[in-house]
Formats: structure tokens, C-alpha cells, sequence
């Protein structure tokens, strides 16, 4: 299988990033990945193998919730949301919550160390050992998986 699906560039950077005209593009590219991700993990259940297979859809950051200047939002570390699925993942839950105007997050945040941790805990992998000889290549410990998404 492959699933692989690569969206014209509308610039340098692409769409994914779209910084102008944001409330347009975005309701575009959502609208480009919403089918083939949801096929993606219909096939994947259908073949038996979401069990052994782990999806994730994030960004490093999220966007501000008010607008910037006439065109955009800023970017945002404090509010967002990424979504797994599958291998070792509690199925049809969400987890943590925003304030009323999605800035901060007030219940179940968790930073970026917290979600890697998750994925290499479901992937089998001890991140203690996971080094390049003489340097440590990531600081986290197992301990910092998000326990209440774990199946």
C-alpha cells in the first residue's frame, strides 16, 4: 500500500503553510487530506494492520485564534490539537481542552516530549537507547508517555 499524496505547491514553502489568506486556504487543504486520510485508516483497519501501525497528524505549532493584521493568524505554541490513531492508541477519545477562546490549554496539556514519548512507548522503543555514540540524542524519558491515550 502506499499512501502518499503530494498537494500542489502554491509558493516556495507549499500550502501546508499557507500564511495568506488563511480562513480560504485552510478550509481547502482540510478539505484535500480529510478523504484520503479517513480512507487511509479505513484500509489500514480493513487489512487488519492499524493494530501494528500508528498515525499521527500534527504541526509543531498551532495558530492563534485572533486574527493578525488583515490577513492572518499568528503562530501558536500554547492551543493546538494533532490527532493518533492505532497501534497501542485508545480509539474515539479526546484528551485535554482549550479555554473558551482556544489560547491556552487548560485541561491535559502536554508538550512536544510528551507526545514523542507516546509514540516511541507504543512503537517499542526505549528512547534511553536511542543515541549516537557519546551524545544523547533525545531527552526523554519513558515515563513522559501520555498514559490516559494509551490502549
Amino acid at each position: 500500500m502506499r499512501f502518499n499524496q503530494t498537494v500542489p505547491g502554491d509558493g516556495a514553502a507549499g500550502p501546508p503553510d499557507a500564511h495568506s489568506s488563511l480562513r480560504n486556504n485552510h478550509a481547502s487543504l482540510c478539505g484535500q487530506v480529510d478523504r484520503p486520510i479517513a480512507g487511509m485508516l479505513k484500509e489500514l483497519k480493513q487489512g487488519g494492520m492499524l493494530d501494528d501501525t500508528i498515525a499521527v497528524r500534527t504541526t509543531e505549532f498551532g495558530r492563534t485564534p485572533c486574527t493578525q493584521g488583515a490577513d492572518g493568524l499568528d503562530l501558536h505554541n500554547d492551543g493546538f490539537s494533532i490527532w493518533m490513531a492505532g497501534g497501542g492508541i485508545k480509539a474515539g477519545i479526546v484528551h485535554g481542552s482549550t479555554d473558551e477562546i482556544e489560547f491556552h490549554a487548560v485541561e491535559d496539556g502536554h508538550d512536544g516530549l510528551g507526545v514523542y514519548a507516546t509514540i516511541l512507548r507504543v512503537l517499542g522503543l526505549d528512547s534511553r537507547r536511542l543515541e549516537i555514540p557519546g551524545r544523547k540524542c533525545i531527552g526523554i524519558e519513558p515515563g513522559m508517555s501520555i498514559r490516559a491515550i494509551l490502549a
